[in-house]
This record gives C-alpha cells, structure tokens and sequence, in this order.
C-alpha cells in the first residue's frame, strides 16, 4: 500500500490523471449524442483521421493537437457532404474511408525523414508522457468545447430526436451539425495522446452507454459519463502501473469492466 502511495504521488502520474480529468469532461457530452445519433462509426472515422493529423503536424513542425484537429474538422465536413451526394449507404462511405484514412496516415508517418517516430504510442496513446502544458490545453480546449456543447445542447438534442422535425421548429441543423463535428474533431485532437487513435471510439462511447443504464435524462446521462471516464481512467492507469500494460489499452479494459458491471447489476 505504501509503495502505491509513494508510486501514484509521482508527477508524471499526478498529469497523467489530471489529463484523463479533462477529457472525460468533453467525451461524457459528446458520447452521449454520438450513442443517441448513431454515430460510432463515423466517430471511428474521425479518430483514425487523427494519425494524419499527427503526421502534418510533425511534418510542419506543430503543436499535435492543431495538425489533428485541423485534419479531424477537414475529414468531418467532408463525411457531412459525401453523406447527401454519393449513391452509396453511410455505413458503406464510412466503411471505406476509415481503413483508408488510417493506412494513408501510417504511410505518411513512416515516411517522414528525420524524424523518430513512436508509431505504437500514437496508436495506441501514452498518457504517462503528458506534461503540464498538455494538461492546461486540455482544460481549455475541453472548458471552451463545454461551453459550446452547452449553447447548443437544447438544438442538439432536438436534431437527435427527429432532424426533420427540429428543421420545422427552426432549428438551424446544418449549422447545428457542424458546430457538433467541430467539437468531436477537438475531442479526438485531445484524446490522440491519451488512449491513441485506435482507441479513441471506446473512450468515447463506453462512458456514455455505461451511464444510460442509470441516467433518468439526457443532462443526468452526461454527467454520468465524464464520471464514469475519470473513474475508468484512474482505475486503468493504476492497472498499468501494478500489470505493467500498455496504459491506452488499460483504461479502456477498466472502462468496459465498469459497463460490464453496471450492465450485470442493471439486469439483476
């Protein structure tokens, strides 16, 4: 117990769960739309956008979080206008892209000249290697995304029910949808180095579904979301420190635990 102690009152942990703090608050609300609109596949797209993202950031010599989410909102509007023009089912675009998108980035990564790349860590995320710059970005980038979410949280959930309805009230859905895919894009942007792009969906998605079994309404389901992400966080990066496992992988295990309890006790 006292070796846990001394372990988990070291700095690089102390950022590593701060960090997880701060996305949790922006993937519980985003979670929640993507589960009610059906959109984890598109979610799955979006993340494995973010290892090009990676990639021209390196490549230009920028912050990580600006090349992904540039690259992220770039691929979101693209998806948004593929979906009303070509003669084929979403799913299907989707299904096409997203391995695409993926290969076209660990091409590009491998091809950078000059520069040591940790292709697994962008994979599959290194949150223990966060610093203190990367934990105030979170904190803002997650405060404003909260902000936003909250301005047009009402529109949104409208638009989940039945879009052609909320177009009937008067609700601007186009730009509704866009100010919701520039915010996941800014999730994926700060998840990259937290669970990697492989990983990003689940971080997103489990917390959300974990908290319906409880959840009486949608402000109550996102609550339970960021919680469930900040809980599912702790317990994975201490997993990782006791099994030595890869940390990513660790709180996603540790997340679908949490969805796997709430979903045994819900049925008893």
């Amino acid at each position: 117990m006292s070796e846990w102690w001394a372990l988990v009152q070291q700095d690089y942990i102390i950022r590593a769960f701060l960090v997880g703090i701060g996305v949790s608050l922006m993937s519980g609300p985003l979670g929640v739309f993507v589960i009610w609109q059906r959109l984890a596949f598109f979610g799955d797209t979006l993340a494995h956008s973010g290892l090009l993202g990676v990639t021209i950031a390196l490549a230009f010599h920028a912050h990580l979080m600006i090349g992904v989410a540039c690259v992220a909102i770039v691929i979101a509007l693209l998806l948004l206008t593929l979906r009303e023009k070509l003669p084929f089912s979403y799913d299907a675009i989707l299904g096409i892209l997203s391995p695409t998108i993926l290969a076209v980035g660990l091409i590009a990564l491998s091809s950078l000249e000059g520069i040591k790349v940790d292709v697994l860590g962008f994979l599959i995320g290194d949150i223990l290697a966060v610093d203190w710059w990367d934990i105030a970005s979170v904190f803002a980038v997650s405060g404003i995304g909260f902000l936003i979410l909250m301005r047009i949280w009402s529109p949104l959930i409208r638009c989940a029910i039945d879009q052609d309805l909320a177009a009937v009230e008067g609700v601007k859905v186009k730009k509704v949808q866009f100010y919701f895919v520039v915010l996941l894009a800014l999730f994926i942007a700060l998840a990259v180095k937290i669970v990697g792009v492989l990983l990003i969906t689940a971080f997103l998605i489990i917390p959300a579904a974990t908290s319906r079994f409880l959840a009486r309404s949608p402000e109550q389901m996102a609550a339970g979301a960021c919680l469930v992400g900040a809980v599912g966080t702790f317990l994975g990066i201490n997993s990782a420190i006791f099994a030595d496992w890869p940390v990513g992988p660790a709180i996603v295990v540790s997340l679908a635990g949490i969805f796997t309890l709430f979903s045994v006790f819900r049925r008893g």
